[in-house]
Parts: structure tokens; C-alpha cells; sequence
């Protein structure tokens, strides 16, 4: 429904389903995300790493905090209570909306350049929760050590 409603308000809506719906992940899904944010000006997420890879590349998100979720009805909001995800709400880009009529509001802000300056603190925040240090190789192998 919410794909719908952007879609009767603004033109080049691309709507991705999140890949458990279509048909799981792969290499070809993850370098269309890839190029799909590459050419996007916001992303519009319920909750979905996707904030996280949108961040990386600088891209604000608009996080959808109203409507049905699988927690029940007005409970979409709760996700964005939850200590991985509390955080990345406070990231300059990053807006919880609470109304269609906010998210219309935001899109419409993201595609006149309303976030422009806030590319590079976003990829330096994603970075940080991302960890992207150069060091993954060792916490793996940490991780299996452990065991």
C-alpha cells in the first residue's frame, strides 16, 4: 500500500521487495542493489539493513515508523526501539516517519537535495557500525575459534 501511495505522488518510485520474498539472495540481486542505490536519491525502508548499505554510499533513508508490521497493527515504529537499530535513527539522513504524508514530505526533500551535506557523515557512521576497518577476516576467524 505504501509503495502504491509514493507511486501516485512521485514519478520514478522503484519498488524491491526485500529478497526472502523474492526468491532469496544472490550475486546478481545483491549488484542490482548495488546499482539501484547507485542511482537513488533516498531509500524508503520498513526495516532492513538496507539503511546500513544506503548509509555506506551516502544515501539518506526514510524509515518507515507508522502502519502494520508483523508485530501487530501502528507497530512498524517498534523495530527502530531496538538497540542495533536505536543508533542509526539518530544518523543525520536517517528519518523515522511517522505519516504518509511525512514520507511524501521527506522524498520530496531528498530529491531537491536536501540531504547533500550529510553524504559524507553517513558513510563515516555506517563505516563505524559496519565496521569496515580492513579487519573482518580477522574477526571471523576469531569467531570460529571461539567455537
Amino acid at each position: 500500500q505504501i509503495v502504491k501511495f509514493l507511486q501516485n505522488r512521485i514519478k520514478n518510485v522503484v519498488h524491491r521487495p526485500h529478497p526472502r520474498r523474492g526468491g532469496g539472495w544472490s550475486w546478481e540481486a545483491m549488484m542490482s542493489l548495488r546499482d539501484q542505490l547507485d542511482r537513488a536519491v533516498c531509500v524508503v525502508a520498513a526495516f532492513s539493513t538496507v539503511v546500513i548499505e544506503a548509509a555506506l554510499m551516502g544515501k539518506p533513508s526514510l524509515l518507515i515508523g507508522f502502519a502494520r508490521s508483523s508485530h501487530g497493527p501502528a507497530m512498524a515504529g517498534y523495530h527502530y526501539q531496538l538497540e542495533h537499530m536505536a543508533e542509526i535513527t539518530t544518523w543525520p539522513g536517517v528519518i523515522l516517519c511517522q505519516t504518509q504524508q511525512d514520507l511524501v514530505g521527506w522524498v520530496k526533500a531528498a530529491l531537491n537535495g536536501a540531504f547533500a551535506d550529510k553524504a559524507d557523515e553517513l558513510r563515516r557512521r555506517a563505516q563505524e557500525v559496519a565496521r569496515c576497518d580492513g579487519h573482518a577476516q580477522e574477526r571471523i576467524v576469531a569467531a570460529l575459534d571461539a567455537r
